[in-house]
């Protein structure tokens, strides 16, 4: 266990230098874990469940949703110290002991987990309620081109420099990559999950009407919250809030880049819309996302 954290701290350094990592070991290890200490005591017996998991595809919402889910009473976010122990290691598998790790403590863990038989495996052993966030892969594809660029770590930041937009999204749909990465990804989650145990979250959805998801995504894990703390937790965590912009303003080196939906109408060629469709039709139509047909650019 201290090798993985050894190693996780050594990828926090590679990746956003020595500042961070200190503050890393304040506030994760020594902070943290005395709140996470009092919380429990404090928190606990009042939740059917203490881990929060959250699947997600990068770009697609998680860290808004799992920044929700936080704020409740007692709540904080956590990473299993076997995640990200190399630089180029963007799996986030999981791995029995991962739920012990999180003993007595209010967790929510957020991770690009795949819907491996492992993994399917392991959260149905945990008895865990858990969440898919998704996102029309289109509009997921622009904003991860905006983040890989901006990520030197990333082994297509690179490729993403030299590229324009509408070229990364072509090499992207020629190389099969769109489908393999984007669209494989949420066809594999919509067909393992256990309905009965777990939530498929949509970003468009989110956008539209935050309050109203979030309330499901409460009343389906039994969490006893009041209107006006869900409202507060809403306001606290939204996009004008942590970005001091409106929806729509664009800050393309923000990690929170423009909190918007259908943005692959405007930047998709039609072409390009054609192509991709022909690859993610079948999760687009199951997930209730528009066509190109169906978007005012086609037309």
């Amino acid at each position: 266990m201290l090798g993985d954290r050894l190693s996780h701290l050594r990828y926090v350094y590679q990746r956003q230098g020595l500042r961070t990592t200190v503050r890393k070991v304040i506030t994760d290890g020594m902070a943290k874990r005395a709140y996470s200490w009092w919380s429990y005591q404090r928190f606990a017996k009042q939740y059917p469940q203490d881990v929060i998991f959250i699947a997600s595809l990068p770009k697609s919402g998680s860290t808004w949703v799992a920044k929700l889910f936080a704020s409740c009473h007692g709540f904080a976010q956590y990473t299993p110290v076997k995640w990200h122990t190399e630089q180029r290691d963007l799996s986030h598998d999981l791995y029995p002991e991962a739920w012990d790790e999180m003993r007595q403590r209010l967790a929510v863990i957020k991770g690009h987990t795949a819907a491996t038989a492992v993994n399917l495996d392991l959260l149905h052993a945990s008895g865990l309620k858990y969440f898919i966030t998704v996102r029309d892969p289109r509009d997921a594809l622009i904003s991860a081109y905006w983040y890989i660029k901006q990520s030197p770590y990333h082994p297509q930041c690179k490729l993403a420099n030299r590229l324009t937009l509408n070229e990364f999204i072509e090499h992207k749909l020629a190389t099969g990559e769109f489908r393999n990465e984007y669209v494989d990804w949420i066809d594999a989650w919509l067909d393992g999950r256990d309905p009965s145990r777990s939530m498929v979250l949509l970003y468009q959805e989110l956008l539209s009407d935050t309050e109203a998801v979030f309330r499901s995504c409460l009343k389906f894990l039994g969490f006893p919250t009041t209107t006006a703390e869900q409202a507060a937790i809403i306001q606290r965590n939204s996009f004008k809030n942590l970005t001091h912009r409106n929806p729509g303003e664009e800050q393309t080196q923000s990690f929170l880049r423009k909190g918007v939906a259908g943005e692959w109408q405007q930047v998709f060629t039609p072409a390009q819309q054609s192509e991709a469709w022909q690859s993610c039709c079948h999760v687009c139509e199951a997930l209730h996302l528009p066509s190109p047909r169906e978007s005012l650019i086609w037309d």
